[in-house]
């Protein structure tokens, strides 16, 4: 089926000045549009081969899981061009050829965030080989990571298939990654022979302008649900914002004895949960990297140059914080994070099921109607499933001397998310020709030309221009991140278009808010979403609801100059 979403508008002015604006328009030979003569032009290329030399032909020393399939797969995106600013691209290593002190670690931990869990660790994989990874379940959602962050390549959000329909009203398909076949979390519900897992029956959202998903859609994102009120019964018990899990491991061969059900979304009522989909992870060391000083003096309203224009669009901001020691949080969808180590644990624990150092108890305990759930026989009954020198460890081998075997999976997770280039910006316009969609090879990303791409380069200005548009004034063009041990995140500029703050993005009737709270950021509060990488997504906002652009965005957005805003956005901080 193909995915099909509403066109309502949702956002408050605040959401107009800070988020995709720019992104819907181009001069393009197909693109959804609107009545306001906005394009979205679709997503740029992803290919199907390396754009370099892929990062898995650097894997030289042996791998954590060496009976995974496959070891490593990773279709690297070109680096930007002069003179574009310096980026790596989407699924390269941060700093390539520089000395970076974790580019080898780096390489390795793409095996790790390849590798499937299962409950033993030992579960035949339909690919070959073995699912290596110990811990899964008792409730996940899925049951590796690349399931979610594969689009367009290792690392990014989540794949599917869209449609869109252009002006000249012929609907076109895309597939992201062109690999896609079907919704990774549908595979792993069924994953071992389970015969036991259904495809969930969801009650309606929170926010009424969210997306009808009825159930996890084969063509549709990967979901998280999160519950407003809470629920469950038994071991399988909900608190109130946090996330209900699709599925349950009763039914597989490797849980013998495990009785869980799955949980009741039915039961919860209509208006009880709020989706999620996964934020890609490309560029996120240099996030972490930046001190809290520079995210407080850029933000707008504090900063002398902006401070006017914010103040008269009624933009403020401010930033979710850590409850320990009160310094900004900063990743996933309300910054609730505070970094990248605690943001794998906890997908890694919420997600899949696996308990690891940062979360190493299980969410949904013994009871007496769900015996051996979890299990509670060494190594599965682990508490924490995955620590630094697991044990499975070969001591006294040379894999003492290789860093990610020794060090925990969820270490591993986050030297991955740390060392993920930034994406790179490229010229979308003259893409449309020269690498249309679905070409076979490596994906292409020529620099803005003056000659070529006018309406790029007049985006980039107007999506800058803070007295027409206030764009930049929430999704800031460039930020410097501090000094870091690895020069290839010390004192770098980058590119995210964020200020990393939590904006109100209004109610249920016009706006986002979602009933669910994490940290300070409250209902209607959520980051200000990144845009670069964009260009090569095809759901967006945080649950999913809108597949193109021109949806995305409400067309009191678009009044000023939607003919060249959009060929900006694809092509430069939305693209990899």
């Amino acid at each position: 089926m193909k995915v099909t979403l509403p066109r309502s508008s949702y956002h408050s002015l605040h959401l107009v000045i800070g988020t995709l604006v720019l992104l819907l328009c181009a001069e393009a030979a197909h693109g959804q549009q609107t009545n306001n003569g906005a394009v979205d032009i679709g997503p740029r290329n992803p290919g199907n081969a390396a754009a370099g030399t892929s990062p898995c032909n650097f894997f030289a020393t042996p791998a954590k899981f060496p009976n995974t399939i496959p070891n490593c797969t990773d279709l690297d995106q070109p680096p930007s061009q002069p003179p574009q600013p310096a980026a790596g691209g989407a699924g390269n290593v941060a700093g390539a050829g520089t000395g970076n002190p974790l580019s080898g670690l780096w390489v390795q931990s793409i095996n790790v965030f390849e590798t499937v869990a299962s409950v033993q660790g030992n579960a035949p994989s339909v690919n070959g080989g073995t699912e290596g990874i110990i811990g899964l379940g008792p409730a996940f959602n899925s049951n590796s990571c690349v399931s979610c962050h594969q689009a367009p390549v290792v690392g990014g959000s989540s794949g599917g298939i869209v449609s869109i329909t252009p002006s000249n009203g012929t609907q076109i398909s895309y597939t992201m990654p062109l690999s896609f076949t079907t919704n990774p979390e549908l595979q792993a519900m069924s994953d071992d022979n389970n015969n036991f897992n259904t495809n969930p029956q969801f009650p309606s959202q929170f926010n009424p302008n969210g997306p009808p998903f009825t159930d996890v859609q084969p063509d549709g994102p990967s979901l998280e649900v999160r519950l407003v009120n809470g629920g469950g019964t038994g071991g399988f018990v909900v608190p109130q914002f946090g996330v209900a899990e699709l599925f349950t491991i009763e039914g597989r061969t490797d849980a013998p004895g495990c009785t869980i059900p799955q949980f009741n979304f039915q039961g919860l009522g209509n208006n009880s949960i709020s989706f999620r989909i996964p934020t890609p992870t490309f560029g996120l060391g240099l996030v972490e990297a930046t001190p809290d000083q520079t995210l407080v003096n850029n933000l707008a309203i504090n900063n002398p140059a902006t401070a006017a224009a914010a103040a008269a669009l009624g933009i403020s901001g401010t930033f979710n914080r850590s409850g320990n020691d009160g310094t900004i949080t900063r990743f996933g969808w309300k910054a609730q994070n505070k970094s990248l180590l605690i943001f794998a644990g906890e997908a890694s624990n919420v997600e899949m099921g696996v308990t690891n150092e940062l979360f190493p108890n299980e969410k949904t305990t013994l009871t007496a109607t769900s015996p051996a759930c979890p299990l509670t026989t060494s190594p599965i009954g682990n508490q924490p499933e995955d620590e630094i020198l697991p044990a499975t460890f070969a001591s006294g081998t040379a894999a003492a001397n290789i860093a990610s075997i020794i060090s925990s999976n969820a270490e591993n997770n986050a030297v991955f998310m740390r060392m993920n280039a930034a994406p790179s910006q490229c010229d979308a316009v003259t893409l449309l020709t020269s690498d249309s969609y679905g070409t076979p090879g490596p994906a292409q990303c020529p620099p803005f030309s003056d000659a070529v791409t006018a309406p790029v380069i007049a985006g980039q200005i107007l999506f800058t221009n803070n007295s027409q548009t206030g764009c930049a004034l929430c999704h800031s063009p460039t930020l410097v991140s501090g000094l870091s041990q690895n020069a290839a995140l010390s004192n770098q500029p980058f590119h995210p278009y964020s200020d990393f703050a939590i904006h109100d993005m209004g109610p249920t009737t016009n706006g986002l808010a979602d009933g669910i709270i994490q940290g300070g950021a409250t209902s209607e509060f959520f980051r200000t979403a990144p845009l670069w990488g964009l260009g090569q997504r095809i759901f967006f906002l945080h649950d999913g609801r809108a597949h193109d652009l021109a949806t995305a965005v409400p067309p009191k957005s678009l009044v000023v100059a939607p003919q060249t805003m959009g060929s900006f956005m694809v092509s430069s901080s939305v693209g990899p």
